[in-house]
C-alpha cells in the first residue's frame, strides 16, 4: 500500500506542467497505531503495552497475595497450598500475569473510565454499577499496578493527547 501510495503521490507531485514526472521521497507512511503512539510519545518502552505491563502486574499480584481483597487471586494461584498443588499453581504465575495485562490493556482501550474510577479509588463496572464480588479484586489490583508502573495511567496520557489534538477552542 505504501509503495502504491508514493507512485500516486509521485505522479502527482511533478515538477513539469503534466505533473507525472515527479518524485515521491523521505514520505514516512504512519499506521493508525504509530500515529497514536507518536502522538502520545511513546513510541519505545511503553510501560502499558501488555508485553511490558505483564511483569508489572506480576510484581503486583506476587506483593498483594496476602491481601484480603486478592483471595480469589491467591486461591486460583494456590498461595496457601503446599506441596504439588502449589507448585503447578504458580507455575502459572506468569501466564495469569500476561492475561491480566492483555485485559487491563483492553480496558485502557475500550472503557478508559472504568480505570479512572479505579484510579480514583473506586471500583465501578462502568455501566453505574459495582465489579461483580468475584471480580471485586481487579480495582485494588489495578491501583498496585499503578503503583509499581510508577507512571502516567492510560487513562490520563489518553486525555492529555486528546485535549493536545484538540482544535484551540
Amino acid at each position: 500500500m505504501e509503495r502504491w501510495l508514493a507512485q500516486r503521490l509521485s505522479h502527482r507531485l511533478g515538477a513539469g506542467p503534466s505533473g507525472h514526472d515527479g518524485v515521491c521521497a523521505g514520505v514516512r507512511f504512519l499506521s493508525p497505531h504509530s500515529l497514536v503512539t507518536m502522538v502520545l510519545g511513546v513510541e519505545r518502552d511503553d510501560p502499558w503495552r501488555p508485553g511490558q505491563l505483564a511483569w508489572a502486574v506480576l510484581r503486583a499480584v506476587d506483593e498483594s497475595l496476602g491481601e484480603p481483597w486478592a483471595t480469589t487471586l491467591a486461591d486460583h494461584l494456590g498461595y496457601a497450598e503446599t506441596g504439588t498443588e502449589r507448585e503447578l499453581r504458580q507455575g502459572r504465575r506468569y501466564a495469569v500475569a500476561r492475561r491480566l495485562a492483555g485485559l487491563f490493556a483492553d480496558y485502557a482501550a475500550q472503557r478508559p473510565a472504568v480505570l479512572t474510577d479505579w484510579r480514583a479509588g473506586g471500583d465501578g463496572d462502568g455501566l453505574g454499577g459495582r465489579v461483580a464480588d468475584d471480580l471485586a479484586w481487579q480495582p485494588p489490583l489495578w491501583r498496585r499496578v499503578l503503583e509499581v508502573v510508577g507512571s502516567e495511567a492510560p487513562d490520563e496520557r489518553h486525555a492529555r493527547a486528546v485535549e493536545r489534538c484538540a482544535p484551540d477552542a
